[in-house]
């Protein structure tokens, strides 16, 4: 069974069973995380840097930081957001 799937096997779409708040948390962090300032012409430390502030705005852990931002862009990308 795949991690976003339901128990019966069928799979759902990313963020599709993420409740309200949880997408208000990920729509937060995207939004600082778009608004961070980056490093320029190096795409590694640019993302690092730009999850590092998030990190820091926020005042979670760089794994909490690096989940909220992963979790957005992918239901984002599903249509659930």
């Amino acid at each position: 069974m795949s991690q976003c799937g339901l128990p019966d096997g069928t799979k759902t779409g990313r963020g599709s069973l993420a409740s309200d708040e949880v997408k208000e948390l990920w729509q937060e962090a995207y939004a600082v995380y778009q608004e961070a300032r980056g490093v320029p012409f190096d795409n590694k430390q640019d993302r690092t840097q730009r999850i590092s502030e998030v990190m820091r705005k926020l005042g979670v852990t760089r794994k909490v930081a690096k989940r909220r931002i992963r979790n957005y862009e992918a239901a984002r990308r599903a249509g659930s957001i």
